[in-house]
């Protein structure tokens, strides 16, 4: 009798090892909220990684726009005293072209800037040209660029028509991040030194700089 009674309690001590269907299924349910947990964590630090790396690079191109301009600004109308096909050319309120006495070459040389797309990828780069050649981009992705204009007697254009009188550009230069992150919405409203504003409302985060340039080079 004690043996009969032995074998039932093993069988029963049997049945109940393991976990139920329900036991297994609340067990899959939690665990699918913890990897969506960790996911939705890696997600969030891989995006804010890529959102730095994207707003360093905007932050260095938009200083790369403003040190090539400035650079090259102060280079206008270089020996223009003794050379008189040397100073502006063109004046507008997105690009300009200059002429200056290159001692290197001993010869007069031209320098054009301008907005256009570099690499047909649908947004603007500041591109700049010497002579006749092909234009090159000093700065990628600056989505607006505008060139205002002091002239000797202290008005202000940017449309000049008396180049010769230019003493200072003040340059206003908007670049953005390369890639749009659809996630976000960032509303940006900036005001150019003419008065004109740029108003944007998107996913792309923007660096708005500004900078009057003065003309050392110029006529007196």
């Amino acid at each position: 009798m004690y043996r009969k009674v032995k074998i039932l309690w093993l069988k029963k001590q049997q049945v109940d090892v393991g976990f139920t269907l329900l036991e297994i299924l609340i067990s899959l349910a939690i665990s699918g909220f913890l990897l969506i947990g960790v996911f939705a964590s890696f997600d969030s630090q891989n995006q804010s990684y890529i959102d730095q790396q994207q707003v360093a690079a905007m932050q260095q191109n938009s200083r790369a726009a403003l040190y090539h301009l400035t650079q090259d600004i102060h280079r206008a109308g270089y020996h223009l005293p003794l050379i008189k096909d040397t100073g502006f050319q063109t004046a507008t309120a997105t690009s300009f072209r200059f002429a200056y006495f290159d001692i290197d070459s001993e010869a007069i040389e031209t320098i054009t800037y301008q907005l256009y797309d570099a690499y047909s990828d649908g947004d603007f780069d500041l591109g700049k040209r010497i002579n006749n050649g092909v234009i090159m981009p000093v700065a990628e992705h600056i989505e607006q660029i505008e060139f205002f204009y002091t002239l000797a007697d202290g008005t202000q254009t940017t449309s000049p028509t008396n180049l010769n009188r230019i003493v200072a550009i003040d340059v206003s230069i908007l670049a953005r991040t390369e890639k749009e992150n659809r996630q976000m919405q960032f509303g940006t409203s900036f005001r150019t030194a003419s008065g004109d504003t740029w108003t944007n409302q998107d996913g792309f985060r923007r660096r708005f700089l500004s900078s009057r340039i003065q003309c050392r080079n110029r006529e007196t």
